[in-house]
């Protein structure tokens, strides 16, 4: 748990089981997770998770899924994280399978 670390990438139909979500299990294990939001490259807010373990595989908040491109995150902690203090913030790249 103490060298996870937050992925920079996510291939939610690439190939089936690997970076299919964003995978939060250690830092909620270690830290609770209050709160995830992911915002687009304009700044918009296009997802909010209460309570987040490992859901966003790439949807907005109505499911519909978001193209490819580099998104932004916010975390906040129930508790201090050892490695982050109360948030976290960076980047993630999404890579949607060509239809």
């Amino acid at each position: 748990v103490g060298n996870c670390t937050i992925s920079q990438g996510l291939s939610p139909n690439g190939s089936p089981g690997f970076n299919d979500t964003l995978d939060l299990e250690f830092l909620a294990d270690r830290s609770g997770i209050e709160q995830v939001q992911i915002f687009n490259r304009l700044g918009r807010l296009i997802y909010e998770k209460t309570n987040y373990i490992n859901e966003w595989r790439g949807q907005s908040m109505d499911g519909n899924d978001l193209p490819t491109g580099t998104y932004f995150y916010v975390i906040d902690f129930a508790s201090e994280d050892p490695l982050y203090g109360m948030q976290a913030s960076g980047w993630i790249y999404l890579n949607q399978e060509a239809n």
